[in-house]
């Protein structure tokens, strides 16, 4: 018996499974940023944190949160810095994509449980020339876990931990979710790195 399947879909699942074994998956950082400095961050924007948030190819109803962008400067190039490290260790031991760009600020989230905020089951990269680019995700918690009830960060099956100041970064085509927030507020932070279009 010939247990061989002769299609052209072998060679492409084989060479995917090579070059995206890792990509797959997603990379963690505890405690990326320390309590104090997740309570600095909050403080500084959560009064900010009121615009709603838009999704590029739909309308939005997938998505219920509250949003503000970070801006760039002396008083924030910290979090800037820590953020960008963080992503570019990550890509170096783990998915090797090349990034170039930084299009982006640095987005607020604040999911309130009396909105029943939540992020549907989406990825990251879109099909427009602009956000085709986004290679990179990074998510940061920044509220006390015991805060806030639901509004967990799901990348594909697997739950990421749930601690204040950690991080998770991951391909923009990692499909996630940040499921309803019943009660209190979750705040976090997220950015991409853009690059060349995937070939």
């Amino acid at each position: 018996m010939d247990t061989t399947t002769h299609f052209e879909f072998d060679d492409i699942l084989q060479r995917f499974t090579k070059n995206f074994g890792n990509q797959m998956h997603y990379y963690y950082y505890k405690q990326l940023f320390s309590h104090d400095e997740c309570d600095k961050i909050i403080g500084d924007f959560k009064e900010l944190c009121r615009d709603k948030a838009t999704v590029f190819g739909s309308n939005g109803s997938g998505r219920i949160t509250d949003v503000t962008w970070i801006p760039k400067n002396h008083t924030t190039n910290w979090i800037y810095d820590k953020v960008l490290k963080a992503m570019v260790e990550a890509n170096d031991n783990m998915f090797h994509f090349e990034l170039t760009t930084l299009k982006d600020k640095i987005q607020l989230g604040c999911y309130r449980g009396d909105q029943k905020g939540k992020y549907g089951r989406h990825v990251d990269m879109g099909s427009d020339d602009i956000h085709a680019c986004r290679k990179l995700s990074i998510s940061i918690l920044l509220s006390e876990p015991d805060s806030y009830e639901g509004g967990d960060l799901i990348l594909r099956t697997i739950t990421a931990p749930r601690e204040r100041g950690n991080a998770s970064v991951f391909a923009a085509f990692t499909e996630h979710e940040v499921t309803p927030v019943t009660s209190g507020e979750r705040y976090s932070l997220v950015l991409w790195v853009y690059g060349p279009p995937f070939r």
